[in-house]
């Protein structure tokens, strides 16, 4: 194949791969009564709302009254007028195919790859998108640890509607400098056991070749890790600044946006210097980088689920979430969740938890929302897609039966999902709803 012939088919693959959003059976209109509709743009509340959906997208909002006399005979009737309505939730930073006991610690990948088949782990990612699903959230970026293409695989399932799940965007294999993420394993045993998991890359041509490997299975976006390890191991895990370029440079020519882990300082700076279109964790981030990344539009994705909230790193944490806000830094929801969730709670829950201690950091529960929602979908760039109830977006509908805005704790509760214009679960009852 020619190699203009060669560009021209990745291009048309990235442009297919990117949004798997459309299920595949065909479902009947439905009309919704909203109690409230939760207008995440404006952070104001419309009462009394109709929401007209026509196959999997939503086909008109507005008054009851008028939305009513829009539906046709066989559109489905759903009252949630005692309900708060909003968009489907996002999470940027998940981890499906992965669930270790936090005794592993942070060699848990090691485990998961040495002890689970890619097929039981596949199987693990299953369970916990059902769960996802189930707790409103209908939008997720996988990020990694996932296998070769493990994410890649169920993603298309969930797409076929084989299995219930939230829409993904899959980033296949992390690209990482040697050594992956396994700080503790021996270079040369690690290149054999998390070949699996990584693509570990010195040199621009080998990370030019990381996200061609990647494309070739059908990632809709580059994952790539700059820092591995804590405390000062980092320096021996690095990705090389020329190299992490080279990723993003060759990503962005093939239409795929490049997430980059990195938590030091210097590190954060690489990724801001290559021109990643978002920055997962950056917990030692300055004021000058978080500027930077505000005038280059590069989004922080918070992952600030803390085991303790007083301990240092989390108050690190809160201290750098404050001035991203101050300095006008978007923000995106991510739960980075890898271990297995905590006792009573389902896997997507868990992840929710992630908003719980925005909120607790400072954040106002409006902006919250908007993590999950309306800057979550940019992104992923699906803003045209998800992220908002409105005319032509697909039908990704949750509803509450108490007030977010107030407490935001009640995002765990989740009592309708619609995803697609198909209903996922309903145990919301009309006129329920908490003043």
């Amino acid at each position: 194949m020619k190699p203009a012939v060669l560009v021209a088919s990745l291009l048309l693959v990235a442009a297919h791969a990117q949004f798997r959003l459309e299920p595949a059976p065909p479902v009947p209109p439905a009309l919704l009564k909203a109690g409230r509709i939760l207008d995440v743009a404006s952070g104001e509340y419309v009462a009394n709302q109709g929401i007209l959906t026509d196959g999997y997208r939503i086909r008109a909002v507005g008054p009851w009254e008028q939305i009513e006399k829009q539906a046709p005979p066989n559109a489905t009737f759903i009252d949630l007028s005692g309900a708060i309505v909003l968009p489907g939730l996002i999470d940027c930073h998940s981890h499906l195919l992965v669930s270790m006991p936090p005794a592993t610690g942070g060699e848990s990948i090691v485990a998961a790859v040495t002890l689970m088949s890619p097929e039981f782990r596949t199987l693990i990612g299953a369970r916990h998108a059902r769960e996802y699903l189930e707790a409103g959230i209908t939008a997720i970026r996988v990020v990694g640890h996932s296998g070769i293409q493990g994410d890649i695989a169920l993603r298309d399932a969930i797409a076929a509607g084989l299995v219930p799940g939230p829409r993904m965007q899959a980033a296949g294999r992390k690209i990482t400098p040697p050594g992956g993420q396994a700080v503790t394993l021996q270079p040369y045993i690690s290149r054999e056991v998390l070949s699996q998991e990584f693509l570990p890359v010195s040199g621009p041509d080998e990370a030019r070749r990381a996200v061609r490997e990647n494309l070739a299975i059908g990632a809709d976006l580059i994952k790539i890790v700059v820092d591995a390890g804590a405390g000062a191991t980092w320096k021996f895990r690095y990705l090389a600044p020329e190299d992490a370029r080279a990723v993003a440079e060759d990503a962005h020519r093939l239409g795929l946006r490049v997430a980059a882990h990195a938590e030091h300082r210097v590190a954060i700076q690489t990724a801001i210097d290559a021109g990643v279109d978002s920055i997962e964790h950056a917990s030692e981030a300055t004021d000058a980088q978080l500027q930077a990344m505000k005038e280059k539009g590069i989004f922080l994705v918070a992952t600030d689920i803390p085991d303790n909230a007083d301990d240092p790193p989390s108050r690190q944490l809160a201290d750098r979430l404050q001035r991203a806000m101050k300095i006008g830094v978007k923000i995106a929801m991510g739960s980075d969740l890898w271990l297995a969730p905590r006792q009573g709670r389902t896997y997507g829950q868990e992840a929710l938890l992630d908003l719980k201690f925005l909120a607790a950091e400072g954040m106002p529960n409006m902006d919250v929302i908007r993590t999950a929602t309306l800057n979550a979908a940019e992104a992923m760039g699906a803003s045209r897609a998800i992220g908002r109830i409105a005319p032509g977006m697909l039908a990704d509908i949750i509803a509450l039966s108490a007030d977010p805005l107030r407490d935001i704790s009640s995002l765990q509760d989740v009592r309708f999902v619609m995803k697609g214009g198909e209903v996922v679960k309903n145990t919301i009852a009309a006129g329920e709803v908490k003043k």
